[in-house]
């Protein structure tokens, strides 16, 4: 209490016993063990500045077959803070069954891109549960026209260690849906950090490119995204014909034909790719 002087080395050290009892058995997933400690917490230490954080996390693990989809979302996305304020690194221990069963509530319901989290891929992948993410997206028919199962779909397979497919992913992106790629690469916890290096550099040409050049600039710095990102991936737009060409000079197709047909198209990218040259 406040109005204590000095520490009560008995009293203080029951708390600290009681709040590392409760994060286990909230870990644990021993609710009814959990509720008991912060009871005794509650008697011990009534104005522990943890307490209602406890609460909190004992009251989530009491609701989750009693909430709807949308209520049980708010209510996860809520108490992410306070997991990981009160747990720390044992946080994803703590909510990955709740998001789990979110996501198995949620099997087999059609994407609504009016509500992009209520789809099974998105508390797949907050659990951790990368497969599962990944086939719940691909379940979909024409995931790729849609941002959010994209964005999903990419941190699926990186987590996996397909880079290539998550590069095709993030390239598609850049294409079909710049303002969404934009912020995503630009992200503090964006999952693959060389491709944040990449494009904070993109990020500093003069004069700038736009965003759906980004995927042909980046292979003059990464050859090897040629092998994820093919001709047969590519839509059939004439806004990817500079990618296409810029990707068979990088691959070795070096001849004048085809950096006229570069230089026509797009200038700025056949410069770049004579400076790379030397």
């Amino acid at each position: 209490p406040a109005d204590r002087p000095q520490l009560d080395l008995f009293q203080d050290s029951t708390v600290l016993v009681l709040e590392e009892e409760i994060r286990r058995a909230l870990v644990e997933r021993r609710t009814d063990l959990a509720r008991e400690l912060a009871a005794r917490l509650l008697r011990e230490a009534p104005r522990h500045r943890h307490l209602q954080g406890f609460l909190r996390l004992i009251q989530v693990s009491d609701a989750g077959n009693l909430a709807s989809p949308g209520e049980r979302l708010a209510e996860l996305l809520a108490i992410e803070p306070v997991a990981r304020e009160l747990l720390g690194y044992r946080e994803r221990d703590f909510l990955a069954p709740h998001w789990s069963a979110l996501a198995e509530s949620l099997s087999g319901r059609p994407f609504d891109a009016a509500a992009p989290r209520l789809h099974a891929s998105f508390p797949w992948a907050r659990a951790g549960r990368w497969e599962a993410a990944r086939r719940a997206i691909e379940a979909e028919g024409g995931w790729r026209s849609e941002p959010a199962l994209l964005l999903v779909h990419a941190e699926a397979c990186h987590r996996q260690g397909d880079r290539m497919a998550a590069l095709e992913d993030w390239v598609r992106l850049c294409w079909e849906h710049p303002v969404e790629a934009e912020r995503a690469l630009a992200a503090p916890g964006f999952p693959d950090p060389r491709l944040a290096e990449r494009w904070a550099d993109f990020g500093d040409l003069d004069p700038p490119l736009d965003t759906e050049d980004f995927p042909a600039w980046l292979l003059l710095q990464e050859p090897s995204i040629a092998v994820s990102v093919t001709p047969d991936s590519l839509p059939a737009d004439e806004r990817h014909a500079a990618y296409g060409l810029l990707r068979r000079l990088v691959a070795g197709e070096d001849d004048i034909e085809l950096r006229r047909e570069l230089s026509e198209i797009h200038p700025r990218l056949l410069s770049l790719f004579l400076a790379r040259r030397g």
